[in-house]
């Protein structure tokens, strides 16, 4: 006899809710719990899910570090940032630094020890689990619809408002510096992906464009650190992190055809734009997005 899964929607409008690694495994945030998939076999394998907030889960993020067993974080909006340990699906440790709704959280790529999450009042905290240490951080009062920690610098974190402004900060001292201010997108700001490591060549992107002529110099890396920003206005920007200024502007199309049909969202309320944005590491001339609703 075979078994079906018929899993829950993933929670809408939320930019970073569903996360996979380079071995196959999926997990996502739906309701208030955490499902976890095998997505290395075909069909994909349903592993199990568990509770692991009060209320919605609004961020999942895996840890990419090698380790033994593997773990994530997730943000509620109960209000708590927690890490789990997926095999055993048990809790390992948690926080309830927000003042305000969590609304994303980041597991940083470079540091271990470091997990960032926003809230819908602009407040950013950056956790170090090891020592429970939380660093408050308040850039702008405005929501915060998406981040990603940089996969070049453990200090760098790219930040998108609901007013769609992307800012590019510091989060190493007490206080946070804001390294740029990215102005440009006309509405709130759903998705920020970084360029893949420097390693990968993410420079190459520059030739499949004709707009991109930014000069580039081995003795400044940073020159080489492009960041794409995805917005309701329907468009995708692509930065040049250390000039401030965007190399490239992608308009993504209205209607892409068929019979238009009108969705509605989990309380039933007319679907709105959503634009997901993903810089895939092994393609990094390209860049993978969600057109309209």
């Amino acid at each position: 006899m075979t078994d079906y899964v018929l899993p829950a929607s993933p929670s809408w409008y939320c930019s970073r809710v569903t996360d996979a690694n380079e071995y196959g495994l999926l997990v996502f945030g739906a309701k208030n719990s955490i499902f976890i998939w095998d997505v290395n076999v075909k069909p994909p394998r349903h592993k199990g899910y568990f509770r692991a907030h009060q209320e919605r889960v609004v961020g999942v993020s895996l840890c990419r570090h090698q380790l033994s067993q593997p773990k994530c974080c997730s943000a509620g909006e109960d209000g708590k940032i927690k890490i789990w340990n997926l095999d055993s699906q048990a809790l390992l440790t948690e926080h309830s630094e927000h003042k305000n709704s969590p609304t994303v959280v980041d597991w940083s790529r470079v540091d271990q020890d470091l997990v960032v999450s926003g809230d819908d009042k602009g407040g950013i905290v950056a956790w170090r689990p090891s020592t429970g240490r939380c660093q408050h951080h308040q850039l702008d009062a405005a929501h915060v619809f998406c981040l990603a920690c940089s996969p070049h610098s453990a200090c760098h974190v790219a930040v998108g408002y609901k007013t769609g402004i992307v800012l590019v900060v510091d989060i190493s001292g007490q206080r946070s510096d804001v390294l740029q201010r990215l102005r440009g997108h006309d509405e709130e700001v759903h998705s920020v992906s970084w360029c893949p490591p420097t390693g990968s060549d993410c420079t190459n992107w520059r030739s499949h464009t004709t707009e991109l002529s930014v000069p580039l110099s081995e003795d400044d890396p940073t020159k080489e650190w492009l960041l794409a920003s995805a917005s309701r206005d329907r468009t995708i920007r692509v930065w040049n992190v250390r000039q401030g200024n965007a190399v490239h502007t992608l308009r993504l199309p209205s209607n892409t055809g068929g019979h238009k049909r009108e969705r509605f969202d989990e309380q039933g309320r007319t679907a709105r734009v959503w634009v997901a944005l993903h810089w895939p590491q092994n393609r990094p001339h390209e860049l993978v997005s969600s057109s309209h609703k």
